[in-house]
Parts: structure tokens; C-alpha cells; sequence
């Protein structure tokens, strides 16, 4: 734990004028006070969170925090802020804001009930004892000095904040719809405004993006200023935890998920719940990236509604993703493939991958309806179309679905593919790799036949010449009617509510 020493400022004199009023009027005088803590992180405390009190008297108009510390080279922080609601484990209303660490340089914020640096939430700064988070995400063999800086400022009431926040409906269509449900903006660690991003998104072929910074979601206020025609943004966040991030998708606007836990805490479950609750779903982001601290996955995999199989340019990593993925399936888990480009900056191609949903529409509730049963397929870009269905004499079904049969009775599988011409298609299901085939044509089909009680489910993988991955399908589940049934596979609980 740091140790932490303070001093206390006395109140400066009255500050040069505010300036008038937006358009004249009244000037604002305003009064500063300051104070300053101090302490240091020992080497090795890494992710503890420690939590420096500000008592905000009655009047204080604006917060300004700057947080100090060594060179960026070894050392950064994780910064935030929690109002007098409380700062204990899930109190949302407490929240105001976060810098995550991963954008160095981010060591000053503010907030005022008219403004308040990206990452935070502008609103009334409300008398009462706040807390300054302070979580040290890198810390170099010397320990790490902090300082703290807090200035409040006391002026009249200013201004209301007024956010202007996204439409959750395009249209009720059915239809098939590209999505990147992983990328940053400055409000995080990224370098993008949220302007940008959904510019690019609309470049790439993108019908809806999620928006997923980290552990804040103070973007959601500026998306309805720069929404375009026939983007859906839906409503995200990156719950960094110290053991794996993952991805709260399809929010209902101003619904905040904590991330200050670990496995040990079994507090994973409560907030995945708090998801699906809101109306989204819960997506286990890169879970073997074991290279970056705190990326790879040490909780239960199985928790989720989702795995990201396919995280930005193809690597090592993503192959282990899959490899996890077909592990949960062969055990009966019915997780959903997804992938996203967890772009951040414009060096970072968005829509690279997508995941790309038949959904009843382009709307907030049929995008997330048809994530949850599965109805999607990754792609590497909105050049590539991939479709799987499987039928029967008794009917048919489609990627996320089920086809009920009876025992020993064929099914045939088809794979229709489009705009990966030169690739190799392999067929999978929970006895391994069943079926190969090269793709020559722009526009091709893969049959393949199987008998019902030899095949649990049944996906496919389209790979280029170096065996990078170009398209990925969720699974189509075979189930026997009678007799050949495995009643323990049955029987198995759904991971998707």
C-alpha cells in the first residue's frame, strides 16, 4: 500500500474574473483553493487501488486534479474519481471518471457541472467527501512518488451539461449487419475523437460500431452530435479488471460496469449479470494475450456470453483464442464467437475484424438478440460473406441455431462463401477438423454430409495462403430428437441467456 503524507494550501485570493456570461451579462467571481498530497508506491504493489479523500465544501463550481509522478518510460498510474454517493465496490452513482494509464500523459483532469475532461462526467459538484483512485498499472524497481493536486474552484452555478447521446434505432430491416465491437477513443487510451471514428466506421462498410473504452463511459454523452446516416452506435465499455478485460456491450445509456476485482473476489458473475440486466451482453476480450499485463483471462471463460476469437491483425494469440473457443464447445457451452479491432488510432484499421450478425434489424435490441443466439460470423473486412446452415428431412437451421433429428438420419451441411477467392475452407465440429476444401471462384459453396449422432455441431474456419484467418463461423448445433442423444450434453446450461 502507498504511503501517503499531505499539506494543505490556504485559500488563494480571488481569481482574475471568469469573463462575462455566453453572449454578456454578469461577470463570475471565483475563488481557488488548493491543496497537495503526497506518497509513494513501493516496487511490486501493482493494482492496488488506493483511494485519497477531498473534502468539496458547499459552493465549489469546478474540480481540477493533476497527479504527478515519475517518468513515463517506467511508471504510469491509473487515475479517477469518485464522488460523495461512495466509491465501495458497484456504486455507480458515485462514479465520475477514469484515465486509463495506457494513455500516457493523461495526469490532469476536470469537472464541472458544464464541462469535464473525456474520460469524465460533467454535473454538479456536490458538497461532500469525493475520492481521488489512484492505481498504479507500472511501476519501475525504485517505487513510484506521487504528488496530488487538487484545486477547487467556488463560482456561481454554471451552465448545465447537456449530453447528446446516440439513437439506439436505424431500422427494423432484417437483414445481415457489419459491426466492430471493439475500439477506443481519447475518452480512454485512444488518440481518436469520437467524430473520427465513426467517419472511419462509415468508410469501412460498418452498419453499427460499440464503443468500448476503458472503464469509463463518458463517451456515450458526444455520440449524438456526430452520428451518421445509418450508423448504429451501440452503447459499451472495456471492463479492464487487474486478471482480463472484457466487453459490456449494448448498455442502456449512463449504465456504468465496475472492474475493481479479481477472480479470487468471485464478483465477476454479479457484474456480467448487471449486463445482461441492462440488455447486453458480456464478451471475454483477447484471453490469451498473456503478453500485456492484465490482458490475458485468469477468470472462468465460461462465464461469458462471448469470446473475442479475433482481436486486430491475426497473431499467436488469436490463434489460441480459437483453440479456447472450440474447447468450450466440445465441452457443451454454447459461447459465441465474436471478434473486434480494438482499434485506437488511425494507424489501427476499424472493421479489421467485424463481426458481421443476421439480425431482425438494425436497431440496439435485434443486434444484441441475434449476438446473444450466436446468428454471426467474423470477417476480416466487408469484402468477405460467409453463411453456414445444416438441414435434414425434419428442417433446418442457420449459424446460433439448432436442428432437432432423428437418430442415424443425414445432415447435410453447406458452407456459401464470397469474396475469398484462393483460400481453404475447413469444416470443424467437437471431433476436429472434418472437412477440407480450396475455394477458386468468387462466389462458391462447400457441401458436406454427416450423420446426426456422429456431430454435436458443426463450424468452419476460411484461411489464407499463410493460414491466416479470413472468416469464421459460430457453430450450427445438432441435437438428437431420441435415442442417440447425449443426455449430460442436453442437459448442459446454456452460456447464452
Amino acid at each position: 500500500m502507498a504511503d501517503d503524507t499531505s499539506s494543505e494550501i490556504a485559500p488563494a485570493s480571488p481569481a482574475p474574473s471568469a469573463g462575462g456570461l455566453p453572449g454578456g451579462g454578469t461577470r463570475l467571481d471565483v475563488s481557488a483553493t488548493t491543496s497537495i498530497r503526497g506518497g509513494r508506491f513501493p516496487a511490486g504493489s501493482l493494482d492496488d487501488y488506493i483511494y485519497i479523500p477531498v473534502l468539496v465544501p458547499q459552493g465549489v463550481g469546478e474540480l481540477q486534479i493533476a497527479c504527478d509522478y515519475g517518468p513515463d518510460e517506467v511508471n504510469f498510474l491509473n487515475i479517477g474519481i469518485f464522488g460523495p454517493e461512495g466509491c465501495e465496490l458497484g456504486n455507480d452513482a458515485g462514479f465520475r471518471g477514469w484515465s486509463h494509464g495506457g494513455r500516457r500523459g493523461r495526469r490532469r483532469f476536470v469537472i464541472s457541472e458544464s464541462r469535464a475532461t473525456p474520460g469524465y462526467l460533467p454535473g454538479p459538484i456536490s458538497p461532500g467527501t469525493w475520492h481521488v483512485a489512484l492505481n498504479p498499472h507500472s511501476i519501475g524497481d525504485d517505487g513510484l512518488d506521487w504528488t496530488l493536486v487538487v484545486t477547487m474552484l467556488s463560482m456561481p452555478p454554471a451552465r448545465q451539461f447537456v449530453p447528446r447521446l446516440a439513437s439506439s434505432f436505424v431500422n427494423d430491416t432484417p437483414g445481415w449487419y457489419r459491426g466492430d465491437l471493439h475500439l477506443h477513443t481519447e475518452h480512454s487510451d485512444g488518440e481518436q475523437t469520437p467524430a473520427e471514428v465513426s467517419a472511419r466506421a462509415v468508410l469501412c462498410g460498418l452498419d453499427f460500431i460499440a464503443p468500448t473504452d476503458h472503464n469509463t463511459i463518458s463517451a456515450q454523452q458526444h455520440w449524438g452530435g456526430v452520428e451518421r446516416p445509418g450508423l448504429l452506435v451501440l452503447c459499451g465499455e472495456e471492463v479492464t479488471t487487474p486478471a482480463g478485460h472484457w466487453g459490456a456491450i449494448g448498455l442502456g445509456p449512463g449504465v456504468w460496469i465496475d472492474f475493481r476485482y479479481r477472480p479470487g473476489d468471485r464478483q465477476l458473475r454479479r457484474f456480467v449479470d448487471r449486463v445482461r440486466g441492462a440488455g447486453g451482453v458480456a464478451i471475454c476480450n483477447h484471453p490469451e494475450r498473456r503478453t500485456h499485463k492484465g490482458c490475458g483471462w485468469e477468470f472462468d471463460a465460461s462465464e461469458m456470453d462471448a469470446i473475442e476469437v479475433w482481436n486486430g491483425a491475426w497473431t499467436v494469440h488469436d490463434e489460441e483464442a480459437v483453440l479456447l473457443w472450440d474447447r468450450l464447445l466440445r465441452s457443451g457451452r454454447r459461447v459465441v464467437a465474436v471478434g473486434g479491432s480494438d482499434s485506437h488510432n488511425a494507424d489501427q484499421p476499424i472493421g479489421h475484424p467485424q463481426t458481421v450478425v443476421r439480425a431482425a434489424g438494425l436497431n440496439r435490441d435485434a443486434i444484441i438478440a441475434a449476438l446473444r443466439a450466436g446468428h454471426a460470423y467474423v470477417a476480416a473486412d466487408s469484402r468477405v460473406h460467409l453463411d453456414l446452415g445444416v438441414e435434414s428431412n425434419g428442417g433446418a437451421a442457420g449459424m446460433g441455431g439448432s436442428l432437432v433429428v432423428r437418430p442415424d438420419e443425414t445432415v447435410c451441411v453447406t458452407l456459401r462463401t464470397g469474396g475469398v477467392p484462393g483460400s481453404r475452407v475447413t469444416l470443424h465440429t467437437d471431433l476436429g477438423v472434418v472437412h477440407e476444401a480450396v475455394i477458386t471462384q468468387p462466389v462458391a459453396a462447400v457441401l458436406w454430409e454427416t450423420v446426426s449422432d456422429a456431430t454435436r455441431f458443426v463450424r468452419a474456419e476460411v484461411r489464407g495462403p499463410r493460414g491466416e484467418m479470413i472468416a469464421l463461423s459460430n457453430p450450427v448445433w445438432i441435437e438428437t430428437a431420441t435415442g442417440g442423444a447425449d443426455p449430460e450434453y442436453l442437459g448442459a446450461e446454456p452460456l447464452i441467456r
